[in-house]
């Protein structure tokens, strides 16, 4: 499998307008790349991806960004590397069971070590979420257009 370079934008299509990913770092597993999800929501392509790979992204995702480009997912719109980028230390996993949410599973990425928590702290409340969202998924984290400690997750219901 052909990777994606490290850095580049890929663009994807919403009902919105276009946004953007950045492929920041690899990941664990061959394909499975560390993502920045881009803030915004674009008209038209912007003529300088400066500025934007420039700001705080949304979250980090781990997603196979080759398969996204071959499925016509996401085109690829240019490539900027920032040797500061670097995939996240931690990333945080919902734990539920039959009375709702029980807590967090907070995730080494490079270990995949796992850390049981009952309440967030303010930092991990930043943290991006673990694993792999679906496409649609994916779409409804660039449409609402919050960054990952402003995510509701879905925790005002208890799961069916």
């Amino acid at each position: 499998m052909k990777l994606i370079p490290i850095g580049e934008i890929l663009e994807v299509s919403t009902r919105k307008g276009f946004a953007y990913l950045h492929v920041a770092a690899r990941g664990n597993d061959e394909g499975f790349d560390f993502v920045r999800v881009l803030p915004g929501v674009f008209p038209q392509r912007p003529s300088d991806f400066e500025a934007l790979v420039d700001t705080r992204e949304l979250c980090y995702l781990q997603l196979p960004p080759g398969p996204l480009v071959r499925m016509k997912y996401a085109v690829r719109a240019g490539n900027i590397v920032r040797d500061h980028l670097k995939r996240p230390d931690f990333m945080r996993d919902a734990q539920f069971g039959p009375e709702g949410l029980r807590g967090w599973h907070i995730i080494d990425t490079r270990t995949l070590k796992r850390t049981f928590v009952r309440t967030l702290s303010a930092d991990q409340k930043k943290l991006s979420a673990y694993g792999m969202p679906t496409f649609v998924g994916l779409l409804a984290i660039i449409e609402t257009g919050l960054p990952t400690e402003e995510w509701d997750w879905g925790l005002r219901k208890k799961p069916e």
